[in-house]
Formats: C-alpha cells, sequence, structure tokens
C-alpha cells in the first residue's frame, strides 16, 4: 500500500488531474481536513484549535485537491510536534481574499531546508518524498493563490495559505 502511495504521488506530481470547481464554504474543508487528521492529534497529545467566523468564506475551488493541501499542511504540522503541542487554524476573509494560518509549536523549520521548503523531491522526513508541499504549492496557484510558510518568532512554523474568496456566490446560493 505504500509502494502505491508513493507512486500514484509520482504520477499526480507529473501529471496532476484537472481541477473539478465549484462553489465550497472554505469552512466546510477546513473541518472536514481537521476531522481527518483529529485522531492523530490525539494520539500525539497536540491540542487543535480552529478559529474562523460565523459567515461562509466562498471560493470557486476542486473541493478534492483543496483537501490534499489541508490535509497535508496539517499532517506537516503534527510530524513537527511529536511529543505534543498546540495547533492553531486561523481562517479569515479580507476583502476578496480567503487566508489561512496554520501555526503550530513544533521544532520549525531548519535554516538549511528552508530554501528548500517547497522544491520536489525535498524532504527532512526518513519516509518523506518530497512532494507534499510542491504538490500543495502547484494546486493552491493553479486556483489563483499562493502557499508560503516561515518559522515563528518564538518556536514553530507557520504555513499562510490564501486564495481568491468569491463574495458575489454568497448570494447565489
Amino acid at each position: 500500500m505504500r509502494l502505491e502511495q508513493t507512486v500514484q504521488c509520482f504520477l499526480d506530481f507529473a501529471r496532476p488531474p484537472a481541477a473539478q470547481r465549484s462553489a465550497c464554504d472554505l469552512r466546510d474543508s477546513v473541518a472536514q481536513a481537521v476531522e481527518l487528521v483529529r485522531a492523530r492529534s490525539r494520539q500525539q497529545g497536540v491540542a487543535v484549535e480552529v478559529r474562523s467566523p460565523d459567515q461562509p468564506i466562498l471560493a470557486n475551488v476542486d473541493r478534492g485537491q483543496l483537501q490534499t493541501v489541508l490535509v497535508n499542511l496539517f499532517l506537516n504540522a503534527l510530524d513537527a510536534m511529536p511529543r505534543g503541542g498546540q495547533l492553531d487554524i486561523d481562517l479569515t476573509a479580507a476583502g476578496t481574499e480567503a487566508r489561512l494560518a496554520v501555526l503550530d509549536t513544533g521544532t520549525g523549520i531548519g535554516p538549511a531546508f528552508a530554501a528548500r521548503l517547497f522544491t520536489p523531491f525535498a524532504s527532512t522526513k526518513q519516509t518523506g518524498t518530497g512532494l507534499g508541499l510542491s504538490i500543495s504549492r502547484r494546486i493552491i496557484e493553479e486556483h489563483g493563490g499562493r502557499v508560503t510558510g516561515a518559522n515563528r518568532p518564538r518556536a514553530g512554523r507557520a504555513s499562510l495559505l490564501s486564495c481568491p474568496a468569491k463574495a458575489e456566490m454568497m448570494n447565489e446560493e
């Protein structure tokens, strides 16, 4: 199964599937991705807190591809906190842009790795393929957004994602 997942990851990197976009409340996507990693966060003793507005944050996205990105960012954060910590997920809307901050209290990004963070096949994990962040970046950029990663001032890492939000879609639903 692990070999199949690795091969699929290589195939997705080489020829990503075409996006099937539809209107999506990003709050729901974040909640679903958090549920997918909830058992692991509990097992590791990582507290997860999600902050999002009461109003929908709508975007025209491929839900499956967005889930891939979110789960990847959340799992990377958990990987950095094997013995517990805090994972904060902040979803906000700023004008016509949706912003997501994934903040952990883990080990942060090593100086030698920082410049290669989104480079294909670059990984600090013994079992990593080094494709998760590069695929995530490509997906978000194809959706008109951007994703960055940096160390937090005190400890841990901040992954910041933004994509166009669709205010006019709120009236269509």
